[in-house]
């Protein structure tokens, strides 16, 4: 990865800089001419006037040309929140709702919105390479940061708008600007933008039916269509032409201290295409030729925790159906499975293993396990544990471990070429470690194993501060043979 490289969005946004700047330096010449001055953006961003550039403070990209390979770009703006983070689970689930080939056609930037607090961007740019890593190296996912000087100062606003709390003036205006931004980076990455938040769900093979959709429109009588419209809930899945998207991201920077952008996008396509003779039902009528939805909504939003302090954000996209917060495995070797941990309602650790449920433990404690006792000494063939879910990603188990039960004392031995990472002595009761779970993505897993095993579980090394999930459970093996035992005693 290349932070100093200047990419081909930065050098167009320079360019267009300087183009702004040209353009500003032959209005203030005219000033006592004949000539009239013309208009530019300084007018509205003034504070803009001594900037000399508008490259990200902050790029994470890998050294690959995609440019003319990438049809979809999906923007991801966060800040950090308080008390969740959902970006990380909410890039996993994009990225494995897509296929190989889709994935060669997508650009996902995430934008670290951060300006005020470096330590944030840190740390949240920490967990993205932790979890991301893979992905930041193909050329799948990139990050930026806006530098500083694109914004107004905020915390100076003190006109209030709408009736809104200052606060949440603030807040907004900050949001319009995070989104003008992104918007601006993007306008020359790909074909189609889609403009997205950190706390949603996908559904299988969205970008191949987004991309359809367009094309549908484009081939028939609505080829002239400004946005397409892959979720009912404010700006969540709204895909542009990428050409497109300097005028309109021109155009939110103008009312960002006035209007919610969500409401700036729907007065935007409302001067498009409504007139004042006619009536609201006529408005709708007019807005539905550019601005097209699709049934069903491709994206759910899952956060309930809004960057806003103090504001819960519960709306759900009926359109999008039942989101599924655990991964299923039906055929997972046969055992008896108990936990120590205090269980949350039904979400009880033998519906987890059968695959009927989550597991949902409260509040792990060190020492607190999940045991599986084999009915016959078995194979393993994969072992995976997942923690978290899609609405609550941080209920994860970040300090604990996998182990196994020989059967035979030296089976140790037999294994040690092939999993080097955890060679330490078993314990007295002959347990052997595994795999630890990942601090960054909450999973553990092992396999194959070359020797038969009693049992297997999972030990709590340290107390937890939250509860703890376990999402999916996939244990496949086989039995095995010549074995003169079968049973944990």
């Amino acid at each position: 990865l290349s932070q100093q490289r200047v990419g081909h969005a930065e050098i167009l946004l320079q360019r267009r800089w300087r183009d702004v700047l040209h353009v500003e330096a032959a209005g203030v010449g005219a000033v006592g001419s004949s000539s009239l001055s013309l208009p530019s953006i300084f007018d509205y961003l003034p504070y803009l006037r001594n900037a000399t550039h508008l490259e990200p403070a902050l790029r994470i990209a890998a050294n690959i040309a995609r440019s003319n390979s990438v049809r979809l770009v999906l923007g991801i703006p966060s800040v950090k929140r308080e008390i969740q983070s959902y970006l990380t689970s909410t890039v996993e689930n994009l990225i494995a709702n897509m296929s190989p080939k889709e994935r060669n056609t997508t650009l996902i930037v995430i934008m670290l919105a951060d300006i005020s607090n470096s330590s944030k961007v840190e740390s949240e740019l920490a967990e993205v390479r932790g979890v991301l890593d893979e992905h930041l190296r193909s050329g799948l996912v990139e990050v930026i940061n806006p530098p500083v000087h694109f914004y107004p100062p905020i915390e100076k606003l003190q006109q209030s708008t709408l009736g809104d709390s200052i606060e949440r003036v603030r807040w907004r205006t900050k949001q319009a600007y995070d989104f003008a931004y992104l918007m601006m980076y993007a306008s020359s990455r790909g074909e189609f933008y889609v403009q997205l938040e950190d706390d949603i769900l996908s559904k299988p093979g969205f970008a191949t039916q987004m991309i359809n959709f367009a094309k549908k429109q484009m081939s028939s009588g609505h080829k002239d269509f400004f946005v397409l419209d892959f979720c009912t809930l404010g700006f969540i899945g709204k895909m542009f032409k990428c050409v497109e998207l300097m005028k309109f991201a021109t155009y939110i920077l103008t009312f960002a201290q006035d209007q919610p952008v969500d409401w700036i996008l729907d007065h935007y396509v409302q001067t498009k295409v409504c007139r004042f003779d006619k009536d609201a039902k006529h408005c709708r009528k007019m807005k539905s030729t550019i601005w097209i939805t699709h049934k069903p909504s491709l994206f759910q939003h899952v956060g309930t925790h809004s960057s806003l302090k103090g504001k819960m954000q519960k709306l759900k996209d009926r359109q999008f159906g039942r989101v599924s917060l655990f991964v299923p495995h039906r055929d997972n070797v046969p055992g008896d499975v108990v936990t120590s941990m205090a269980t949350y309602k039904q979400y009880t650790i033998k519906r987890a293993y059968l695959g009927d449920s989550l597991f949902w433990g409260v509040l792990p404690v060190a020492g607190d396990h999940i045991t599986v006792t084999f009915h016959e000494s078995t194979i393993l063939e994969r072992i995976l544990f997942r923690s978290g879910d899609a609405e609550h990603p941080k209920d994860r188990f970040v300090n604990a471990t996998l182990q196994v039960l020989p059967v035979a004392a030296n089976s140790k031995d037999k294994d040690a070429s092939s999993n080097k990472k955890f060679r330490d002595e078993p314990t007295e009761s002959g347990w052997l470690e595994v795999s630890r779970f990942d601090p960054y993505n909450g999973v553990a897993q092992a396999g194959p194993l070359t020797y038969p095993v009693l049992a297997l579980r999972l030990v709590v090394l340290t107390n937890h501060d939250h509860w703890g999930i376990i999402s999916e459970i996939q244990v496949k093996g086989s039995i095995a043979t010549n074995s003169n035992s079968s049973k944990l005693l």
